[in-house]
């Protein structure tokens, strides 16, 4: 399993504290989801709009504690250990 699955599954499972080290070199602390019950339903959803290509290196995530999406990249990632299920 690739950095990056792992990550997506711990997200999918329930909050996760995850520290990184952001681009301008500061470092991050965030709790973050993707668990369907945790994060809002979308309600901008246009099913004509061209998918955007993924980029493999980020994740995006749901904060929890300043709630919006935000996201990571994997190889400034330090530590994801999950907080809560």
């Amino acid at each position: 399993m690739t950095k990056r699955e792992t990550a997506i599954n711990m997200l999918n499972q329930g909050v996760c504290e995850i520290e990184f080290t952001k681009v301008d070199g500061s470092k991050r602390i965030m709790h973050a989801t993707l668990k369907e019950d945790l994060v809002p339903k979308s309600t901008n959803v246009n099913p004509d709009a061209p998918k955007q290509k993924v980029n493999e290196e980020v994740v995006p995530c749901y904060d929890v504690n300043a709630p919006g999406w935000r996201s990571f990249r994997l190889d400034l990632l330090n530590t994801i250990k999950t907080i809560k299920l």
